[in-house]
């Protein structure tokens, strides 16, 4: 009860402080050790959501209970496509805390922390980028892992990400634009081919092409 009592303080404060860290993309929950703790996330009904610096005392009207954490990860595990739905990351819920929805708005759900306590959770989008006036979303969603090591020289450079926004919120249309911060920086190359136009890659820090799709 002690441990649990010193976790939900722990997690208020790292709430008070989050508009002024740097969200981490939702594909690579867990960091590296020296990289800090993992943004608070849950796992429901095949969704990533990412926590929010917003704490109610109350719900709004329309929101109804839909569950209850019913699975944990350690720190040294990620949210991935073995997940099952209603799992929290290391720094999110307890198990046995629950959850709310609205059924008008499938974009948030309440994490209730204490008796009178709804933090909340916005969904995470998949990794995007948007180049040549068309939006582009990493191969395999969520959870893609594919890459190539190098490129035929039917790839050309296309160009390089000029900003990347954050990955909670709607993605917007701005050429050389992308919205995964753990995958992508300004400055990474984009490579694209005339005979696969509905196919681009990124080129990013570790010399890996990770292949996006229109």
């Amino acid at each position: 009860m002690r441990m649990r009592i010193v976790f939900k303080g722990l997690l208020m404060i790292f709430l008070l402080s989050l508009p002024l860290l740097f969200l981490t993309a939702c594909s690579g929950i867990t960091k590296q050790p020296g990289e800090g703790a993992p943004r608070p996330a849950v796992y429901v009904n095949d969704t990533i959501y990412l926590v929010k610096s917003e704490v109610r005392d109350t719900l709004p009207d329309g929101w109804e209970e839909i569950g209850e954490i019913e699975y944990k990860l350690t720190h040294e595990e990620r949210i991935d496509e073995k997940c099952k739905d209603y799992t929290a990351n290391c720094t999110s819920g307890e198990v046995g805390d629950k959850l709310y929805a609205n059924k008008e708005d499938d974009d948030r759900i309440y994490l209730q922390i204490e008796k009178d306590k709804y933090v909340l959770y916005v969904k995470c989008y998949e990794s995007m980028i948007y180049v040549q006036d068309a939006l582009y979303v990493r191969e395999g969603g969520y959870f893609g892992d594919s890459f190539e090591k190098t490129l035929s020289d039917d790839w050309s450079r296309i160009g390089t990400i000029r900003k990347v926004v954050y990955q909670d919120a709607p993605m917007v249309s701005e050429n050389f634009t992308g919205n995964d911060s753990t995958l992508m920086s300004e400055g990474d190359e984009l490579y694209g081919n005339k005979d696969e136009p509905n196919r681009i890659y990124i080129k990013c820090s570790n010399n890996e092409y990770i292949p996006f799709i229109k």
